[in-house]
Order: C-alpha cells, then structure tokens, then sequence
C-alpha cells in the first residue's frame, strides 16, 4: 500500500502535478491554505522559478491572508532578487523613493542568495507583516503593511510584467486551466534580473 502511495506521488511529480494542500508552516498563517494556481517565470530561454500561490480554501482575494511560493530554478544573490522587486514595484508607480530604498535594504538583508531547488515563500497578512520562509524556516519579516501590498503587486497585479503568469497564480485563464510557462513582456525589462 505505502508503495502505491510513493509511485503515485512520483508520478504525479514527473507530469508537474502537485498537492493542492500547503505546507504546515503555510497553514500557521493562511487557515485552510489550499492552492489557487501555479505557473513558472522564464527570461528569455532560461527558466527562472516555479511559483505557487495559497490562500484560504485555493480562493485568493486580496483582504485575506495567502502565500506566494517560488521555487528557483537558477543561481542568483539576494541583491539581484531585491533589485527586481523594487525595480517592479517602481515600474508599476510606487514612486516613493525613500521607501524603496529602506525596502530594497530589508529584502537584501532577509533574503537569502538561491540556488537551483531554493524555496522562498512570502507570506501576506493583510493589514499586518509579510512574512519569509527559505526552505521552509522563517527568515524575516517586514512590518509596513504598505510593503506587502506593493511587494505581492508584482505577480497578482493587473499591470505585472508576467500576466500569463499572473492568470495562472489566480486560475483566471479558462482555457489553459493548470500549468504554462511566462516570458516577461520585453517592454518592461527592468535591467534583466529577473529573481523576484
């Protein structure tokens, strides 16, 4: 019977099938999470990360707590991960500079450098922290509540540089329910390090 269970798994994990069920440290803060969607963010040719989102019973919505997991596929530092997303959240209006400067310093020192097979999971709590999770250990938070809504912009916004990427996170895209890859629109390249 367990080794059912195990070829089952295996199986599901060769055709890019996952648990809709989130991780315990994931359920600690998001109650019932359940996974929304998925996708993977690529530049150019090369594949960048493979994201998740989870909220409450797999239905996102912006006033409740969710998790956005992305897993790297390639080699990259904290500060290339920082400077994108403060790069995107800029691109897309934030304009207060100050900010971004103390954001951009708190990602650098919270995050850690990745490798192929690293885990960072950030964590909405609306109205409160955002918090992060390498490998599934709590790395960090961020106390400016402000700092989450700008910071989870970058995938779940309208105006996001990866928008097949986005639908695929929110299950919005009808016809191709499920798994596709996302090529940043070139007309928003942010200097190329696409690590966030």
């Amino acid at each position: 019977m367990q080794h059912n269970i195990v070829r089952i798994a295996c199986v599901y994990a060769m055709m890019g099938i996952s648990s809709v069920h989130a991780a315990e440290y994931i359920n600690s803060h998001v109650p019932e999470a359940k996974l929304v969607g998925q996708g993977r963010a690529q530049v150019l040719l090369w594949d960048v990360y493979d994201a998740k989102l989870y909220a409450p019973s797999g239905v996102y919505t912006q006033n409740k707590p969710f998790a956005l997991e992305l897993s790297y596929l390639q080699e990259l530092d904290a500060r290339q991960i920082a400077d994108h997303a403060v790069n995107e959240i800029r691109r897309m209006g934030f304009k207060d500079e100050t900010k971004l400067k103390k954001w951009h310093g708190i990602m650098i020192e919270i995050l850690p450098d990745v490798i192929p097979g690293s885990m960072i999971t950030g964590i909405s709590t609306p109205n409160g922290p955002t918090i992060f999770y390498a490998d599934g250990k709590v790395i960090g938070r961020v106390d400016d509540p402000e700092f989450g809504r700008e910071f989870f912009r970058i995938w779940l916004d309208v105006r996001t540089s990866t928008p097949s990427l986005r639908e695929n996170l929110l299950n919005t895209n009808t016809a191709t329910k499920g798994y596709r890859d996302e090529t940043p629109d070139n007309n928003h390249n942010s200097g190329g390090n696409y690590g966030s």
